[in-house]
């Protein structure tokens, strides 16, 4: 992860994943759809998008909801689920 400070006062940084950090992508997904299945909630805290055109792309399926493009971890970006289309 690499944090870039964009405000000094008050103090703010972005926080992005590097190409290694990406990689994760599947495991993060992944635990976190076992958390939601184990604790029986209808929907995660955050989702994964595709990041070329923004539809949800399920855990399981790896496939965009929105275009059908096959998506890798270097495709997919999280977001609160409001934030997907």
């Amino acid at each position: 992860m690499t944090r870039e400070v964009y405000s000094e006062r008050p103090l703010r940084a972005e926080y992005r994943l590097t190409r290694r950090g990406h990689g994760l992508a599947p495991i993060v997904i992944t635990l976190g759809r076992f958390g939601i299945d184990e604790l029986g909630r209808p929907e995660p805290d955050y989702l994964a998008a595709h990041v070329g055109c923004g539809g949800r792309v399920p855990p399981v399926a790896w496939r965009c909801q929105r275009c059908g493009e096959a998506v890798d971890a270097n495709g997919l970006e999280l977001l609160a689920p409001g934030d997907i289309h």
